[in-house]
């Protein structure tokens, strides 16, 4: 029996278990409960709502190992069968309770089971000006939505033999989607995935991690004050401050802008990277391959020092760079001596001579202190200084790794490991 028989079996077992289960009444506080429009509402509680996720988790280990159907997804799947199964509504009393369910388990097993297929996702993308685009960028190709997307979506709807009313309601939403979208800036990703919300699911993190890695460079562009996002993610806007002083009978107005001020450009960043050897090309390729650990660290560190890139509040940018110079840095993640193991490596990683390494040294101590007050009392005011400082560390140690021999051409992380050891034996 394989692993997929083996989870789908303990299903099996768990929905007879709650076959005589009880109906919401005042009073119940269900600790999980989940519906469908044709097949009622189930609450679970107790001992039923611990086996539910138990089985749940079983399942999701063993469906979503390929990545090409997400844990969203699966649940629904389970849910779906679950329902099935029960028949709250009693759609299906004719059908016996046992072949309920052996009916249920064996269409999610054919679910779980199914090829997947190629996908094109589309997800609309603020703050980024038009010109040079279309710009592919590891899984992602940023573009201008435009009359050959939509005449796509045509040619399928033209070929679907599907009832004639259920094909008005789909043209209206395409000629919708043609007048509200051409023109406007999407990032496009091909996906291979069992259904549409699973390619949704993954398209959208391969969308999320290229506008974070862009966002990273956004500041390091000359005049360059804008960042992207995904449409309902925050945007630029425009706040009003008043204030006023009785005793001096004075008032003031006075506007904040919270967001990206321009639009970033693709070229000026082409051309940045161009200039100053910014390893755009190397995240390019960490996005669009199969990432080893070292891999995976460095696109996290990019990140979530990103994050900080466009956060507005001091504080929380400081410490969302501090996270990515750790996880970037600390690779065997060793609690013990943190800031001992942070600054001397990252010394060995940026400073040019003895004097740059302990000045270093002193610098990533400090910071450290910085930290701690911002986490412990939440008091700390980060001053500019303090914030550029930590921002121009980070942002170093990040586009070393990405561009400096020997760590350009290292494959894993304990060839990293082993270079910062070499390194503090010898010195």
């Amino acid at each position: 029996m394989n692993k997929i028989d083996k989870a789908l079996k303990n299903l099996k077992e768990y929905i007879r278990t709650i076959s005589d289960f009880e109906p919401y009444s005042k009073g119940f506080t269900p600790e999980i409960f989940f519906s469908r429009a044709e097949d009622g509402v189930l609450f679970l509680n107790g001992e039923d709502a611990r086996n539910y996720l138990r089985c749940l988790k079983e399942i999701v280990e063993v469906a979503t190992h390929n990545e090409q159907i997400s844990q969203k997804a699966v649940e629904n799947l389970v849910q779906k069968a679950i329902l099935a199964s029960l028949d709250i509504n009693e759609r299906r009393e004719d059908v016996a309770f046992n072949k309920r369910i052996d009916q249920a388990i064996s269409e999610l097993r054919e679910s779980l089971r199914k090829k997947p297929i190629t996908m094109q996702v589309y997800f609309p993308i603020a703050g980024l000006a038009k010109e040079g685009l279309p710009f592919e960028f590891g899984n992602v190709v940023l573009q201008e939505f435009n009359k050959d997307n939509i005449q796509q979506f045509q040619d399928i709807l033209d070929n679907q033999k599907i009832p004639v009313e259920e094909k008005e309601n789909i043209q209206s939403i395409v000629d919708d989607i043609s007048k509200k979208s051409i023109g406007k800036i999407f990032g496009e990703v091909s996906v291979k995935a069992k259904d549409y919300d699973a390619a949704k699911i993954l398209a959208q993190r391969d969308v999320r991690l290229a506008i974070d890695a862009i966002n990273f460079y956004s500041d390091l562009i000359p005049y360059s004050s804008g960042y992207i996002y995904l449409f309902g993610d925050a945007g630029r806007v425009v706040i009003p401050i008043p204030s006023c002083s009785s005793e001096s009978l004075s008032i003031n107005f006075t506007q904040k802008v919270v967001g990206p001020l321009t639009p970033l450009s693709i070229n000026a960043l082409i051309k940045c990277n161009e200039e100053k050897g910014l390893g755009l090309d190397k995240v390019s390729e960490l996005l669009s391959g199969k990432r080893s650990g070292l891999g995976e660290r460095i696109l996290s560190s990019i990140q979530w020092a990103s994050r900080a890139t466009i956060e507005t509040r001091k504080e929380e940018a400081f410490l969302l760079y501090a996270i990515a110079l750790e996880s970037l840095i600390l690779i065997e993640n060793d609690k013990e001596e943190l800031t001992y193991h942070l600054r001397t490596r990252v010394a060995h990683l940026l400073g040019k001579d003895i004097l740059g390494k302990k000045k270093i040294v002193k610098q990533v101590r400090d910071l450290y202190i910085i930290r701690s007050k911002i986490v412990h009392s939440g008091k700390y005011q980060v001053t500019d200084a303090d914030l550029n400082l930590i921002r121009f560390i980070t942002k170093s140690c990040i586009l070393c790794i990405l561009t400096d021999e020997p760590f350009y051409s290292m494959k894993n992380q304990e060839q990293l490991v082993k270079w910062f050891d070499e390194k503090i034996l010898s010195a």
